[in-house]
């Protein structure tokens, strides 16, 4: 099972397109001195913005293990340069950081849609986004200030967006860990668009989020939290006791409603699916260790009764989204996790050891650099096997063997070798990163083309066009 050449060397020229514009030691050498890591002047410095570039970002090593005298002997080992281990300090500074941060924010606006599947799906893009959060050094608790009390004192948190249907990345940023996602999420409204479906979880999602979002054009969906209030279509407030009582007199696993949120006129839907019993204990003992293991209160008796039920609420009207699919749909927000898992125990973008302010940032920015061109040949290669084979590649596995390639990626970049040639040694071991589905499970292209593909509304479709 391999790709045939004339498939390599297309979705090869496609990566090129988008990275040639930047990722040549000329490009590179240009943005560091229009962000004043170089001086105009080429001459006065020691390193140029490519050699820093394939110096930090082309490392296959982790900052907790290396030490400036390490980058130093690297220096000297990989260009020749000779670089004092307080010289090499000095280059992790503003500027640097500011030249990293101005790279990845240029491979992020540069991507080329790649329809992943095809479809006729109601929605332009389907975004999911949560966060990932890390503990750092406390002596940079003033700068990103962690969650204090018995918590960390110092944490970064990373914010992470992208299109389950074109694979772009719409958001990826870096925060201290007390921003937390419901001021995201306000923050970054305007980067929806019409057409768009948003799945984020409760700490993204209120209520003037859900109006934001209905302004713009644009659907929702996501869980109803759990102390949240909501009225039927004649302002009676929903006692779930009741919904409970009833759907166990009726036998009915499932129930959709009509409903409002408190102080607004938008309209939603409720979809309730009744859990089973043992799943329902399992979560009020999780709950009541928690409270007793933190000091806090018990679980009130109306949150006792919602812990029968997942709630998940939309605001999109028609059958575009119906209740057989709407809790696989919220279910596809777990690729975040899967992701954020590769990130930490395959590139330790975790594991950070005390460092000054701006070598930590360009540590983090450099890790998040890599792992964007990665996550662009993963999903060229996914949509390639995907479309002859009707398979999907691990995220995990690939990771894995892509960070024992980054020196091929670095001569790539410093014209030493080609995409082309990338792209076959991974075609070469395919058969190593196959995802394995568990029997009666489906990978997540065939979640959306089963979630969506059986359940499109012609006439939404229509409209959104």
């Amino acid at each position: 099972m391999k790709l045939d050449k004339e498939t390599i060397r297309n979705e090869a020229k496609a990566i090129n397109f988008e990275w040639q514009s930047f990722f040549t030691p000329g490009e590179l050498d240009r943005l560091a001195r229009e962000t004043g890591f170089c001086k105009r002047n080429g001459n006065k410095t020691k390193i140029s913005g490519a050699t820093f570039f394939d110096l930090i970002v082309m490392n296959r090593d982790i900052l907790s293990d290396q030490s400036l005298n390490d980058l130093r002997d690297e220096l000297l080992r990989k260009k020749g340069i000779r670089m004092a281990a307080q010289s090499m300090n000095e280059r992790f500074n503003d500027a640097s950081v500011t030249f990293f941060k101005t790279v990845l924010k240029r491979i992020i606006c540069k991507q080329v849609d790649s329809k992943i599947i095809e479809h006729k799906l109601p929605f332009k893009r389907i975004l999911i986004k949560d966060s990932t959060c890390f503990q750092i050094s406390d002596a940079l608790a003033e700068t990103y200030p962690g969650s204090g009390g018995t918590g960390s004192k110092a944490s970064l948190r990373i914010q992470f967006e992208f299109d389950l249907l074109y694979s772009t990345v719409t958001d990826l940023s870096l925060t201290a860990f007390n921003v937390q996602d419901s001021t995201d999420s306000k923050m970054t409204l305007d980067n929806i668009a019409e057409g768009d479906l948003i799945v984020r979880d409760l700490g993204y999602m209120y209520k003037d989020v859900f109006e934001g979002i209905a302004q713009r054009k644009a659907a929702f969906l996501c869980r109803l939290g759990h102390n949240t209030i909501v009225y039927d279509e004649k302002s009676k407030k929903i006692e779930f006791k009741e919904i409970l009582e009833y759907m166990r007199k009726c036998r009915i696993s499932k129930l959709e409603k009509k409903i409002y949120l408190a102080d607004s006129d938008l309209p939603l839907r409720l979809f309730i699916y009744l859990l089973p019993e043992d799943v329902v204990e399992k979560r009020l003992r999780e709950k009541n260790e928690e409270a007793k293991r933190k000091c806090r209160k018990l679980p009130s008796e109306e949150y006792k009764i919602r812990q029968h039920f997942n709630l998940i609420i939309t605001n999109v009207q028609s059958d575009a989204i119906i209740m057989d699919t709407a809790y696989e749909i919220y279910r596809l927000r777990w690729q975040l996790e899967l992701i954020f898992k590769t990130w930490k125990s395959l590139c330790s973008i975790d594991r950070v050891k005390p460092v000054k302010k701006q070598r930590l940032e360009c540590y983090v920015f450099a890790k998040l650099i890599i792992l964007m061109m990665g996550w662009k040949i993963y999903w060229k290669l996914s949509a390639a096997y995907y479309e002859k084979f009707k398979c999907m590649l691990s995220q995990f596995k690939f990771f894995k063997t892509f960070n024992r390639r980054i020196q091929d990626l670095s001569k790539v970049l410093m014209l030493k070798m080609s995409f082309e040639e990338i792209l076959e040694s991974f075609d070469n071991c395919i058969h190593t990163l196959i995802i394995n589905v568990k029997k009666g499970k489906k990978a997540s292209l065939e979640m959306i083309k089963t979630i969506f593909c059986l359940n499109v509304s012609n006439e939404f479709v229509n409209n959104r066009n």
